[in-house]
């Protein structure tokens, strides 16, 4: 069986939401891949070559920051976004000097998720 990655991934621990952004993907339709931890993901970046990547900042093995920042030592060049319902600038420091490309509330996601598919080229043909 061949595995088929898509262009946008979300490594988020909650289900719920996880399958709240698959819903609002499908709508756009767009399919993604989805992790329930960052290390799962980290195993598998190098294959799925991901342009979007949404990342929770808060988990349980890993902090949204710190996943970040290893994806951009290991050469990812994906639009990543770190996503959390906690707003407070010293986090959004960290997560863009982490490497992040945006800093989002949960709730701000489904509001420009559109926008972030176009600023990460979601839709060009390769």
């Amino acid at each position: 069986m061949t595995t088929t990655f898509h262009k946008v991934a979300v490594v988020d621990d909650d289900p719920r939401v996880r399958k709240l952004i698959g819903l609002s993907l499908g709508e756009l339709g767009v399919d993604a891949d989805f992790y329930d931890e960052p290390f799962e993901f980290l195993r598998v970046v190098s294959d799925s070559s991901p342009k979007l990547v949404l990342i929770d900042l808060m988990m349980p093995q890993m902090d949204g920051v710190e996943c970040c920042r290893r994806l951009r030592q290991m050469g990812c060049t994906a639009y990543l976004c770190i996503v959390s319902a906690l707003y407070d600038d010293q986090m959004v420091r960290d997560a863009l000097s982490a490497g992040a490309n945006r800093y989002l509330g949960k709730s701000e996601v489904f509001e420009i998720l559109d926008e972030l598919l176009k600023a990460s080229d979601c839709f060009s043909a390769s």
